[in-house]
């Protein structure tokens, strides 16, 4: 192959020989993602979703459960030969009441479709969830995990064994690393079960390094067992890659070959908290304060509602009062209710709270947005707008401001929110004292006095908010950990590392706070007095009661609606992103160990010498990637983990490199790619043009002896992405389903159907 055809490859001007007669195209789902949630048969995700995300909880998700014939049967019309699906484990796996048969049937039937469609069964038998009474008993870090995971794969294998001829094990293995790890910025952990409140980073790498030694035992016993009961059944796992520069790669990788012990990990653990960074030294510590941060604000407390897009920018504090949507009209207004809005103009404010609210609850209206409430209420004065859609308490300060002109209309909207304090990534210690005092306030008599008054004036129950884990504790060795930590106990005077948030504070001696001044009941400034009061305002001092031991120790500042978020950033942003890429980086985050572990390369220590080859093929998954160092790409691209699709860089050339790399480390084996789809736009590709062009890298992997037999698409409909609210930013669907707006849940063949179907008629682009 010459140079100019590795060109032409790259930049899709080389022509390429079909795939063979026996490639596999196909699509794929994942049972909690697209299967409806039963009460009966809770998983580990729907208890984190209940906890940590309730707005993005499956539900009805696309109804699989009833539904898989239909889907089945479009993956067929696009000329499928493989299907790919999941088996839920808290479905089949009762703990100690059993097996469920009715469910195992269930997946029989299910397996008997895709065959009678003439396509070959795949079935995945861990997609990121498990049981909780497996949870309860040490969960996937415990030292029996190998064994009961062993015991269900043998009731699978069973029943299933002789009809299924591609086993997936684990799905993404290297992923499930963030259930127990996160880095210095992050206030929660990407997945579940997280780990106990007050882990310190040596304890999550700790927990990793036994999650991985239990990954790779428990795929050594459940290859067996799957191959003992049919030889010609093949068994591997699908890792996920990052579309890294291939020397980024092999820097990234030196990251696990470099772990051979506890010390080692030690060495990971100062990285992961940037310990060794010059960033916390002294010296710097006192520049950066003094000269980027010297009014910098320390914690917003004005109506900011906790929502995915704020907690992936800022760290959110516990709950200190609850919200619900409410819809504000004039009070000679004729609406009564929200369906009487069909066809009429809503007003919101900018932002991911309101905004999404038009289409999710008002069937039929138009969502005029606008940048502050006196804007929003001069339109609906002037009949531009029939309503005003906003947040309860937001809402009820309004009407107590303009008394007599307003009345409220409860849409019957069933969604609460919460507001919590915001303060900037990357100080876990700081959230810890924040999170202790918003406890400690919301059972104080001045808060249950507050709620009282508030529910009496207003007619507006305010119960007391309900605390909010970050983490899933069920297990023994969890609630022991849990019990022995007392985060309320930190001693506030403690002087913090140089270079922290908290130091900052400290070194300052008082707290700036943003607050509300216009906002009756929560934040407003006394017309007399010019002093301000409220909620938020009692929470500030009680912030600085807890943070420095004196409540008075705090300033306000005051600002617009749409400037609460933008007094958090921090203004030398260029190097907080190169922290960030330098911890990834240097520790095992983005390495590929799992494939390393199996081609022999790891350490004993993490990989058994007889957890070695076990695969049948090199099952891998490629959504996103970069061709060079670029700060701002490699930022993207650590922000495409963080599940933020709308921002992913776009790089198909990376996946012929993953292949031609896998190939060289496994000659005889072949290689499937298990996973590769786009949301309706991303970096300025569609979704059809994304699809054309990563079939185009097969094409070349495969016209180059690359062994590649495989490609499935992600995913057949749309579905419930990890943790993510709906909308086009976390649509992989070939069929388009309006998950939270269609209650016949509609599949709607979409372009990029259009396109997958043509690619498996002319097995490939051309």
């Amino acid at each position: 192959m010459t140079l100019r055809d590795t060109f032409a490859g790259i930049f899709g001007k080389q022509e390429l020989p079909p795939l063979a007669g026996h490639f596999i195209f196909g699509v794929a789902t994942a049972d909690h993602q697209c299967e409806a949630f039963d009460p009966k048969y809770p998983d580990i995700r729907d208890r984190w979703e209940e906890i940590r995300c309730p707005e993005a909880a499956r539900g009805r998700a696309t109804d699989f459960w009833n539904r898989y014939e239909e889907d089945i049967e479009l993956a067929q019309k696009l000329g499928c030969n493989a299907f790919r699906f999941s088996i839920a484990w808290s479905r089949v796996d009762l703990g100690e009441d059993g097996w469920n048969e009715d469910a195992f049937d269930h997946y029989r039937k299910l397996i008997e479709k895709i065959r009678s469609c003439d396509m070959t069964p795949v079935l995945t038998l861990h997609h990121f969830t498990w049981p909780l009474h497996v949870e309860a008993r040490g969960g996937m870090i415990g030292p029996d995990f190998p064994d009961i995971y062993a015991d269900y794969v043998r009731e699978v294998a069973d029943r299933f064994a002789k009809l299924v001829p591609y086993w997936i094990t684990f799905n993404e293995p290297n992923l499930l690393i963030g259930g127990y790890l996160k880095p210095w910025w992050d206030s929660n952990y990407a997945a579940p079960p997280g780990l106990p409140e007050g882990t310190t980073t040596s304890e999550q790498v700790e927990a990793v390094g036994r999650l991985i030694r239990n990954l790779f035992l428990a795929n050594k016993e459940a290859y067996q067992i799957v191959r003992d009961r049919n030889r010609d059944a093949k068994v591997g796992v699908n890792q996920y890659f990052y579309g890294l520069p291939k020397w980024l790669q092999f820097l990234a990788n030196r990251n696990a070959l470099a772990i051979k012990g506890d010390g080692d990990l030690k060495v990971q653990a100062d990285r992961l908290a940037l310990k060794r960074d010059l960033i916390r030294g002294e010296r710097i510590s006192a520049i950066r304060s003094s000269v980027f941060e010297r009014g910098k604000v320390d914690a917003v407390i004005a109506a900011l509602a906790k929502t995915s897009e704020r907690d992936a920018e800022v760290m959110l504090s516990q709950p200190y009062f609850c919200t619900k949507k409410l819809l504000l009209v004039g009070v000679d207004s004729d609406i009564d209710k929200a369906s009487e809005l069909a066809g009429k103009e809503v007003a919101v404010l900018r932002g991911p709270t309101s905004e999404p609210g038009v289409p999710k609850y008002l069937t039929g209206s138009r969502a005029i947005t606008f940048y502050d409430y006196n804007e929003a209420l001069k339109s609906l004065d002037s009949g531009r707008v029939s309503s005003i859609l906003g947040d309860d308490a937001i809402l009820i300060g309004l009407m107590l401001r303009h008394p007599g002109r307003y009345r409220l209309v409860d849409g019957e909207f069933h969604d609460r929110e919460s507001y919590s304090v915001a303060i900037s990534e990357g100080d876990g210690e700081l959230l810890s004292l924040v999170d202790s005092a918003v406890r400690s306030f919301n059972t104080s008599p001045e808060a249950a006095q507050w709620r009282a008054n508030y529910s009496q004036l207003t007619g507006r129950t305010a119960s007391k908010p309900q605390t909010i884990s970050r983490s899933i504790v069920i297990s023994e060795s969890s609630a022991r950990i849990a019990a022995a930590r007392r985060i309320d106990s930190i001693d506030k005077l403690s002087r913090a590392a140089p270079g922290t948030a908290l130091r900052r504070i400290q070194d300052r001696g008082y707290l700036v706070v943003v607050v509300s001044e216009d906002l009756p009941w929560f934040g407003y400034r006394d017309a007399d007095t010019g002093n301000l009061g409220g909620l938020e305002i009692m929470l500030a001092h009680a912030l600085a009661e807890r943070i420095l031991g004196d409540p008075d120790k705090v300033r306000f500042q005051t600002l617009a609606f749409q400037k609460r978020m933008a007094s958090l950033e921090t203004k030398p942003g260029f190097l907080d992103r190169i922290l960030k890429q330098y911890t990834i980086l240097s520790t095992l985050l983005m390495s590929n160990w799992w494939y390393m572990g199996m081609a022999g390369k790891l350490n004993d220590y993490l990989c058994p010498e007889d957890c070695r080859h076990k695969l049948d093929y090199v099952g891998l998954d490629y959504y996103w990637g970069i061709p060079s160092l670029h700060i701002e790409r490699l930022q993207r691209l650590i922000d495409a983990a963080y599940r933020r699709f709308d921002r992913a860089p776009v790089w198909p050339g990376a996946l012929y490199d993953i292949l031609r790399d896998l190939h060289e480390m496994f000659p005889h084996k072949p290689l499937i790619i298990f996973e590769n789809g786009s949301v309706k736009e991303a970096d300025g590709w569609d979704r059809e043009t994304y699809i054309r062009e990563h079939i185009r890298q097969v094409q070349r992997a495969a016209n180059d002896g690359l062994g590649v037999e495989g490609y499935l698409c992600w995913s057949i409909t749309s579905n419930r992405e990890w943790d993510l609210k709906f909308n086009d930013a976390s649509d992989f669907g070939l069929y388009n389903i309006q998950l939270d707006s269609d209650p016949m849940l509609t599949r709607r063949r979409g372009p990029a159907a259009d396109t997958y179907e043509q690619i498996i008629r002319n097995r490939g682009v051309g």
